[in-house]
């Protein structure tokens, strides 16, 4: 999404952005805040685990609607009227495996937002 990647930017000018999917496999990705806002997030859980090694780690970052608290930051949140799909820890992990995506470890921020990290495995 160009409006999120140029939100960041004016938040940190310093750092580099940008969108890039090469022809090789990564060691690791990143998939911060981006989930929520597709339709199928499943597609998107496909087509990251189809550029990463077998042994490659993925990190996803995203609101876990499960958690009570995330009902009261989300009305703070610039982005809650792009969120689309209201997934949960379990969802994620219901979602990664048939990407044969397996959990590996999760932590909170916040006690609401939702990261963890997967491992591709075949």
């Amino acid at each position: 999404n160009v409006d999120k990647l140029r939100f960041m930017q004016e938040k940190a000018p310093n750092v580099k952005y940008q969108f890039a999917i090469y022809d090789y496999d990564f060691d690791n990705i990143l998939c911060i805040e981006v989930l929520e806002h597709l339709e199928s997030p499943l597609d998107m859980i496909h087509y990251l685990a189809s550029y990463l090694k077998v042994g490659g780690k993925i990190i996803f970052a995203t609101p876990d609607y499960n958690k009570p608290l995330w009902h009261l930051a989300e009305k703070f949140t610039p982005y809650k009227d792009g969120h689309i799909t209201k997934l949960n820890k379990e969802s994620l992990e219901i979602l990664c495996g048939f990407a044969h995506l397996y959990p590996v470890k999760s932590k909170y921020v916040a006690g609401c937002d939702l990261i963890e990290m997967f491992e591709k495995r075949e």
